[in-house]
C-alpha cells in the first residue's frame, strides 16, 4: 500500500502517487478531509447566529461560508508552479465550479423530489405526507412563491459567466497567446461585476426575512440530526455495554448449578428486550422533535437559536464571549483544514487524471462538490423527508441560492486568479454547460409543482453535462 502512494517524487511533504489506485486512495483521504474541514467551518458560523444579528448573519455570512470551501478549491488550483502547470491545474478549479452547481441543481435537485414527493390531488399540487407507492405521473412536489423568484435570481445572476464567455467565443480560433491578452481585461470585468452582484445578493437576503427564515431552519435540521446521531451511539453503546456484562455474569456462573436455558429461548427473549429498547429511544426521539418544532414554530426570527435540549448545561451557560471565541475557532480550524488540505487534493486529482488519461476537469466535476458540499445534500434531504411544503421549499431555495453564490462569489475568485496569473480562457464548453443546466433547472423551476418524472429529467442533466463538455472538447468540434 505504501509503495503504491509513494511512486512520485513532490516538492511538499504529502504522499502522491503516479498509480490509478494511489490516486483512487489519495483522493478519498483528502476528500474526506476537507468534508470534515467543511462540517467545522458551517458548525462554527451556525454557532455565531446566537451573538450576531441574525439579519447579518442569516443574509451575509452564512451564504458567503457556505461557499467558501469550493472557493478555496478554485483559489488553491490556480497557485503555485509555472504558468503552464497552473494552465492544467486551474481544470481543476473549473470542475469545481462546474460540478458543484450542476450537482446541486441535478442530483441534489432528484433526490429532493424522490424523498420528498407526495400524492397530487385533482388540482395537480402536492398533498402533504399523503404519499402512496411510486407514481412517475401522480406523484411530485409543491413549493411556495419564494421557490420561482429565487429561481429568477439564479437564472440572471448566471448570465454574469458571459461576461468572459460571450469574447472567449470570438476568440476560439486565436493561439493561446493572442486569445489570453485580449480575455484579460474582461477576466477583470467579470471579477468586478460578480463582486457587485454578490454584494447585491446578500444585501437583498437581509432585507429579505424569508430567505433568513430558511438558513435558520436548516441549521436547525443539522441540529436535530446531529442530536438523533448521537442518541443512536449512545443507543449502540449502551447496547454494548449490557451485552459484556452479560457475557461476565453467565461467565461468573457457569460454575453453578443453575438450571439449563435453551439457547433460542434466551435469544428471543434478548430480541424482544432490544426491540423494545429501540422503540422507547424512537418515541423519545420523535416526541422531542415534535416539541423542538413547537418551539420553533412559536418563535420570532430575532428569537431562534440552534441550542438543543441535550447540550450540556456548561454549554448553555456559554457567555457570549465564549460563544465568539469558540465559533471563532471552529471557522479558523475549518478553513486551515480546508486550505491545507486542497492543495493535496487538487494534485491527487491532478495525478489520476493523467494516470487514465483524461481531463482532470471531469474528475473534479464529480469528486469535489461531494467533498465541499455534502452537509448542504444532507440537510435538503432531511427537509424534503418531513414531506411539508415549507420544508420542501426551503430545500430547493437553499439549492437556487447555492448555484447563486457559485455564480458570484466563486466565479469572481476564478476571475481574478485568471486575471493575476494571465492565463488563457480555456474553459468555454464547461461554462456553457453550466448556463444550459442552470438556465434549464431555472425554466423548469418557475413552476410550484413538479412530479416525479421531472426529477428524472434533472438526473438526466447531470450526465448530459458530462457528455456536453466531452464533446465539444473532442476532434469533432475542437473547442478549447
Amino acid at each position: 500500500m505504501l509503495q503504491v502512494l509513494i511512486e512520485c517524487s513532490t516538492s511538499n511533504n504529502f504522499p502522491c502517487s503516479t498509480s490509478v489506485l494511489g490516486n483512487i486512495i489519495l483522493m478519498l483521504l483528502f476528500g474526506i478531509v476537507i468534508t470534515y474541514g467543511s462540517k467545522i467551518l458551517a458548525d462554527g458560523s451556525d454557532l455565531l447566529t446566537e451573538v450576531i444579528n441574525p439579519g447579518l448573519v442569516g443574509g451575509t455570512l452564512l451564504p458567503v461560508l457556505g461557499a467558501l470551501p469550493d472557493s478555496i478549491i478554485i483559489f488553491v488550483a490556480c497557485l503555485g508552479g509555472t504558468k503552464s502547470e497552473v494552465q492544467k491545474q486551474v481544470a481543476v478549479g473549473v470542475g469545481t465550479l462546474a460540478g458543484s452547481t450542476i450537482m446541486l441543481l441535478t442530483i441534489s435537485y432528484f433526490l429532493s423530489i424522490l424523498v420528498g414527493r407526495c400524492d397530487l390531488d385533482k388540482n395537480g399540487n402536492a398533498k402533504e405526507n399523503e404519499c402512496n407507492g411510486f407514481s412517475l405521473t401522480k406523484q411530485g412536489i409543491t413549493t411556495n412563491n419564494d421557490c420561482p423568484t429565487n429561481a429568477k435570481i439564479m437564472m440572471l445572476l448566471s448570465l454574469v459567466y458571459l461576461i468572459i464567455q460571450g469574447p472567449a467565443f470570438a476568440y476560439l480560433s486565436l493561439p493561446e497567446a493572442k486569445a489570453q491578452k485580449k480575455e484579460k481585461d474582461f477576466a477583470l470585468a467579470g471579477f468586478v461585476v460578480s463582486l457587485v452582484c454578490l454584494i447585491g445578493y446578500c444585501v437583498w437576503q437581509v432585507l429579505n426575512t424569508s430567505a433568513q427564515e430558511k438558513k435558520f431552519e436548516q441549521i436547525h435540521e443539522k441540529h436535530k440530526l446531529q442530536q438523533v446521531i448521537n442518541m443512536m451511539i449512545a443507543t449502540a453503546q449502551r447496547f454494548e455495554q449490557e451485552r459484556l456484562d452479560k457475557e461476565e455474569r453467565q461467565q461468573n456462573e457457569e460454575d453453578e448449578e443453575t438450571p439449563l436455558v435453551d439457547p433460542e429461548v434466551q435469544k428471543k427473549k434478548d430480541l424482544a428486550n432490544m426491540t423494545n429498547r429501540f422503540n422507547k429511544w424512537k418515541q423519545k426521539a420523535e416526541a422531542m422533535q415534535e416539541e423542538e418544532d413547537n418551539d420553533y414554530d412559536k418563535g420570532s426570527l430575532t428569537e431562534i437559536k440552534v441550542t438543543e435540549e441535550d447540550q450540556d448545561e456548561e454549554e448553555k451557560n456559554w457567555t457570549p464571549k465564549q460563544i465568539w471565541t469558540r465559533a471563532s475557532l471552529l471557522m479558523l480550524v475549518g478553513i486551515v483544514i480546508v486550505s491545507f488540505f486542497s492543495d493535496p487534493l487538487v494534485t491527487s486529482i491532478e495525478g489520476f487524471a493523467n494516470a487514465i488519461k483524461i481531463s482532470p476537469f471531469f474528475v473534479s466535476f464529480v469528486i469535489s462538490p461531494f467533498a465541499s458540499n455534502s452537509s448542504e445534500l444532507i440537510a435538503s434531504l432531511m427537509f424534503c423527508a418531513k414531506k411539508k411544503k415549507t420544508n420542501i421549499s426551503m430545500a430547493i431555495s437553499a439549492l437556487y441560492g447555492a448555484a447563486s453564490m457559485n455564480a458570484t462569489m466563486c466565479l469572481s475568485v476564478f476571475l481574478i486568479m485568471i486575471y493575476i496569473r494571465k492565463l488563457a480562457w480555456e474553459y468555454s464548453a464547461e461554462i456553457l454547460s453550466i448556463l444550459v443546466v442552470t438556465i434549464a433547472v431555472g425554466i423548469i423551476g418557475l413552476k410550484k409543482t413538479i412530479k416525479v418524472w421531472v426529477g428524472f429529467l434533472f438526473l438526466f442533466f447531470y450526465f448530459f453535462a458530462i457528455a456536453f463538455v466531452a464533446f465539444l472538447e473532442s476532434s469533432v468540434v475542437g473547442w478549447r
